[in-house]
């Protein structure tokens, strides 16, 4: 009898493209202990054409694997370093990252790929059809990119370690560990430490699934190598709250800090007020009012806000600018926004809200604005420090303008 087959036609999203192109060489965020990695790949056109392949993959070790697979096709190298479209999906991809591009091998990419397809296998499936579709689509090219590679690719720690920050600090060594345990990321909380994998799993912080670390404080005990963290997280649906003990040592073979020992000396859920009472902190904002008489708003005429990413928010259009760096995780007490420069809110009422939780980074913002609009385009309502948060609300209530938000506030106290 028969059997039919169905062969994708180049013009098919499943169409494996790879066959006709050849890798050259990738680039890769050393955000691995974030717990994402974003990735460009290029391939060159085997029939001497000079046509060119970018692959722009957002890789996350945690909940979906692949995040992000786009494909661009240029016919010349001169021709894709031209469009604005890939660069702007490439920005947006590794922007929010906060690490620094590198050049990596073609073993390390195929190792970290590799790694998030174990991840996707496992946890892929999700009630959101739309998710589903998405994973079961990116599995498919990134199958076909594997299989396009070298048979031969040597598997190792020392691939793991070259999209990392180096070198580390004690304090980052701390944090990172929590964070990807937190985030039920064995791989990697195992890199930072001497603990077997099989152990990490049984601790009390991974016994409620993957959690996101929102706060985390750590202080030495003495001089000792003894340290204590305070530390809160959350999942969908809740806050928790864990005090655990590390014993951190010196490896003079891998030239880092990593966790010797670590316990949880308790565990907690707690309510929202009360996380919110750990999570308070100063939000800097400034008012502007928008005239749009002779030609329409443009925030992206500011150089900062230009860079930032946007998205639609019920209050208008946000556009979030993310430090290029992060530092924030080399404190004593890390915070999950600290991570955030600035915002930029541009609303449906006709202001323009700014927001930082540094001074002097919203400082910047107002000086920012003001060789890119002619005068009387922005202005100045007003300026506010607030002690909790306040921005996140406004951006997600809409319809209103700023100033109504705060005497409804007042109202209510």
């Amino acid at each position: 009898m028969s059997r039919f087959q169905v062969l994708e036609g180049k013009l098919s999203p499943l169409y494996n493209n790879f066959e006709d192109y050849t890798f050259t060489d990738c680039i890769a965020t050393d955000t691995r202990l974030m717990g994402a990695v974003a990735m460009c790949l290029r391939f060159c056109a085997d029939d001497g054409s000079g046509r060119v392949l970018h692959v722009l993959l957002h890789l996350d070790y945690s909940e979906y694997g692949v995040d992000e697979y786009l494909e661009y096709f240029h016919d010349t190298e001169d021709e894709a370093f031209s469009d604005e479209a890939l660069w702007k999906d490439w920005t947006h991809i590794y922007g929010g990252l906060g690490g620094e591009l590198q050049e990596v091998p073609l073993d390390t990419a195929v190792y970290h790929i590799n790694q998030a397809l174990a991840v996707s296998n496992a946890r892929f499936r999700d009630t959101d059809e739309e998710i589903v579709s998405f994973q079961t689509f990116a599995r498919t090219k990134m199958s076909q990119l594997l299989a396009s590679l070298p048979e031969a690719m040597p598997d190792g720690p020392e691939h793991f370690g070259r999209l990392c920050k180096a070198p580390l600090s004690v304090r980052e060594t701390m944090h990172y560990f929590i964070m990807r345990l937190a985030d039920l990321d064995f791989t990697a909380a195992a890199w930072l430490s001497d603990i077997p994998v099989t152990v990490l799993r049984n601790n009390a912080v991974c016994r409620n699934g993957i959690q996101t670390l929102m706060k985390d404080t750590i202080t030495q005990d003495g001089l000792s190598p003894v340290w204590h963290s305070r530390t809160l997280t959350m999942d969908d649906l809740q806050y928790y709250f864990y005090t655990t003990t590390l014993r951190i040592r010196f490896d003079a073979k891998r030239k880092r800090h990593v966790i010797q020992e670590f316990s949880v000396d308790s565990a907690q859920r707690i309510t929202e007020f009360e996380a919110a009472l750990q999570l308070r902190h100063c939000e800097y904002i400034s008012v502007f009012a928008i005239d749009e008489t002779t030609v329409p708003f443009d925030i992206t005429r500011s150089a900062l806000a230009s860079q930032a990413l946007a998205s639609d928010v019920p209050a208008g259009t946000l556009r979030v600018l993310y430090n290029s760096h992060n530092r924030h995780v080399d404190a004593e007490t890390y915070f999950l926004d600290r991570d955030m420069y600035g915002a930029y809110l541009v609303t449906t009422e006709g202001e323009l809200v700014l927001m930082s939780n540094e001074v002097e980074n919203i400082t910047r913002m107002e000086y920012d604005l003001v060789p890119a609009f002619r005068p009387g385009v922005l202005q100045l309502k007003g300026r506010y420090k607030f002690e909790t948060q306040v921005f996140q609300t406004f951006a997600f209530e809409g319809g209103l303008v700023f100033e109504d938000m705060i005497d409804s506030d007042d109202d209510d106290q």
